[in-house]
C-alpha cells in the first residue's frame, strides 16, 4: 500500500506543479528491490509481493496518467532482483565508483573544515589509509575520530584518533 501511495503522491505533486512526469528517488534501493529467495517464509512472500507491486506501479500507467521516473541508489547492486533490472524497467545502470586518492583528498579536506583538527594531520597519508572508502564512510570516519579524541580528553581530531576510527570502520 505504501508503494502505491508513494507513486500516487508523486503523480499528484507533478500534476499540481504542471509537470508531465513525476520522479521518485529511492536511496538504499536494495531494501525494496532485494532479490527474492525461493523459501516460503512469510518474509519472502512479503518481499515478493512488494516487488510485484513496485513493478506494477513502475510499468503500469493508464491513458492520461502521469508517468513516474524511478531513480534508485544502492551500494549493493548484486542484491537487486533480476526482475527489476529487465529492459523497460531500469533502463540504465550507472556505476559510480568510490573516490580515488585525489577525490579522497578533496573530501577529507572539505570534511575537516570547521572541525577541531590537529594542524599536523597529513591529509595525503589519511587519503592513502582511506582508500576504498565511500563518502558515507568518510563522514563516519570524522564522527568516530571526534568521539575517540574526546574519549582521550582531546578536543582536536589527531592522527591516532583517525587510525582507530579507520579500524572501527574496516572491521
Amino acid at each position: 500500500e505504501n508503494i502505491r501511495n508513494a507513486f500516487q503522491t508523486a503523480r499528484n505533486a507533478a500534476k499540481k506543479a504542471g509537470k508531465n512526469i513525476a520522479i521518485i528517488f529511492i536511496d538504499e534501493f536494495d531494501a525494496i528491490g532485494k532479490r527474492t529467495s525461493s523459501d516460503e517464509s512469510g518474509q519472502a512472500k512479503v518481499q515478493g509481493s512488494m516487488i510485484d507491486t513496485f513493478l506494477t506501479q513502475m510499468g503500469g500507467f493508464e491513458r492520461g496518467e502521469i508517468p513516474v521516473l524511478v531513480i534508485g541508489a544502492t551500494n549493493f547492486p548484486e542484491n537487486i532482483d533480476p526482475a527489476i533490472k529487465r529492459s523497460g524497467r531500469f533502463d540504465y545502470i550507472i556505476h559510480i565508483p568510490y573516490p580515488q586518492k585525489e577525490g579522497l583528498l578533496k573530501l577529507l579536506r572539505l570534511a575537516a573544515q570547521n572541525k577541531p583538527m590537529d594542524p599536523t594531520i597529513n591529509f595525503e597519508n589519511l587519503a592513502d589509509a582511506t582508500e576504498g572508502m565511500s563518502p558515507a564512510d568518510l563522514k563516519l570516519l570524522f564522527d568516530n575520530a571526534g568521539k575517540i579524541a574526546l574519549q582521550h580528553k582531546n578536543i582536536e581530531r589527531d592522527y591516532d584518533s583517525f587510525v582507530k576510527a579507520i579500524w572501527q570502520i574496516k572491521e
